[in-house]
């Protein structure tokens, strides 16, 4: 360990310690490549310096920076929390006296429910999907819910065409089982006819890529904010309105409680009060 005072380490180096730390506490694949993008801009835009150099204003100028690159607040929010608690961690470890963050008050960004995509919306994005991989990140994701993580963690061999199933890992390493449907299987065989190697994705295929694709396909659709997470959104609200069955919905997307599964539907849930509100009145 390397104590206060002594010979500083470099912020790259904190990040790489800290993301093992992460690794060893049995933190997530995803968590832990998402706290790792986080903190190596953090590493960049602060030119590597000596973590014992870093000061609040640093990290004040650094999130500023990024608010004013026109992320939401939600996403500084987390940028906010995961740079603070890596301080607190570097701090913990006698790297650094104190965290500079120590006295950083994060309020939670105004959450409003996400709206699903309308079913024009579907057929426009799938329309628009014209190479295979395309076509197989959109019925993945809009069929079972995925969590991104999970979409690019998936291998060959956790796709049962036989079986129509497909396990996934999701958070603590918990598995799950969900359905291969016949549009994503047939999609899936198409691409695999690409596929050469083996793999089922591209190599260095991470989350920041499938945003990207996403993003793509939404731009030739005509379709506003496609973004990886309102597929699961998506897939949650019209679970909800055709089965409404929330316990098995729980299940499929791997949640741990059904306080998830409410803020997932609450898109759902609110356009049911309203529809029920327009139909009762106290006065005429």
């Amino acid at each position: 360990m390397i104590m206060f005072g002594g010979k500083s380490e470099s912020l790259s180096a904190a990040v790489e310690a800290y993301l093992l730390a992460l690794k060893l506490e049995g933190r997530s694949e995803g968590t832990r490549r998402y706290y790792r993008y986080i903190l190596r801009r953090l590493a960049r835009d602060l030119k590597d310096a000596p973590v014992t150099s870093v000061k609040v204003e640093h990290l004040h100028q650094h999130l500023r920076r990024l608010g004013d690159s026109g992320i939401s607040s939600a996403s500084l929010t987390v940028y906010c929390t995961v740079v603070k608690r890596f301080f607190g961690w570097l701090a913990e470890q006698g790297k650094i006296k104190d965290s500079p963050l120590a006295g950083m008050h994060i309020h939670a960004a105004p959450w409003h429910p996400t709206p699903p995509f309308t079913k024009d919306e579907i057929r426009r994005l799938l329309k628009a999907a014209t190479a295979p991989i395309e076509k197989v990140v959109l019925l993945l994701l809009l069929n079972t819910g995925l969590r991104v993580s999970e979409l690019v963690g998936l291998e060959v061999e956790d796709i049962d065409l036989r079986r129509n199933e497909i396990k996934v890992v999701g958070k603590g390493n918990k598995q799950r089982i969900v359905a291969l449907h016949a549009g994503p299987k047939a999609a899936l065989r198409e691409y695999f006819k690409s596929q050469a190697d083996g793999l089922l994705w591209p190599e260095g295929w991470d989350r920041q890529k499938v945003a990207r694709l996403l993003d793509d396909i939404g731009r030739r659709a005509g379709v506003s904010r496609v973004f990886p997470h309102r597929f699961r959104h998506t897939f949650s609200c019209y679970w909800s309105l055709e089965t409404n069955d929330l316990l098995a919905l729980q299940q499929i997307c791997g949640w741990s409680s059904l306080a998830m599964v409410q803020r997932y539907t609450a898109w759902v849930q609110e356009q049911r009060a309203l529809d029920v509100h327009k139909k009762h009145s106290l006065v005429a």
